[in-house]
């Protein structure tokens, strides 16, 4: 039998976008640092980055995701009293960064 219902009455799987842009948005923090690298990172710079790419992302959603990655060791946390988180990768971080990058072709090389 066909189902005759709706598109727009039909329940589509939100799950699988909220995760790649969870994936996305770490991702983003870790290059983000990278670039900063040997330097600390403030976390309004990581949220303009992330911002730049059409992904919606808070202040506290950002947070939620620093304290994710800094409890993977990846990043480590620097929580200031009264201003912006400093980031800083950790050799794991980077180790995690230089390989996925690696094998990247530079855009002037390809032909």
């Amino acid at each position: 039998m066909l189902n005759i219902t709706p598109l727009h009455t039909q329940q589509q799987p939100a799950r699988p976008i909220i995760k790649h842009d969870r994936y996305r948005i770490r991702w983003y923090i870790l290059i983000a640092v990278n670039c900063g690298r040997p330097f600390p990172v403030a976390e309004p710079l990581i949220l303009s980055v992330i911002r730049s790419v059409p992904i919606e992302c808070t202040v506290r959603k950002l947070r939620q995701h620093l304290n994710y990655l800094a409890g993977r060791k990846f990043v480590e946390l620097r929580r200031l009293e009264s201003g912006p988180w400093l980031v800083a990768l950790t050799r794991h971080g980077a180790n995690v960064v230089d390989e996925a990058t690696r094998y990247a072709i530079p855009e002037d090389t390809k032909q």
